[in-house]
């Protein structure tokens, strides 16, 4: 539920002005469609193969590894975050005034 509630804000956030809608459409198919039926294929042929224990140590290591990498991403990345996000191809305002000098 956290997931999906700060999910649907960040989409509507980012999405360029009239195209709401259809980000919540792409956030939907990514998460409902395809997440869910990739984990579901991917869950059983870990668990048929290695088994229930293993797969669940093995699916938890994966998903630490995941949300490492991902959070040392965003604080490398820097300005441009989830706290204060920008709708997509909009550019920093450093470049702008850096290509208006040049």
């Amino acid at each position: 539920a956290a997931f999906w509630s700060t999910g649907t804000v960040y989409a509507h956030r980012i999405s360029p002005p009239g195209m709401g809608a259809t980000m919540l459409m792409f956030l939907n198919a990514m998460y409902g469609g395809l997440g869910q039926s990739l984990g579901a294929i991917i869950g059983g042929k870990l668990q048929s193969r290695f088994g229930t224990v293993r797969a669940f140590l093995y699916s938890g290591t994966f998903d630490l590894a995941f949300v490492a990498v991902v959070v040392t991403y965003l604080s490398w990345r820097g300005s441009s975050g989830f706290r204060d996000p920008r709708p997509m191809g909009e550019k920093d305002r450093e470049e702008e005034d850096e290509e208006m000098e040049m």
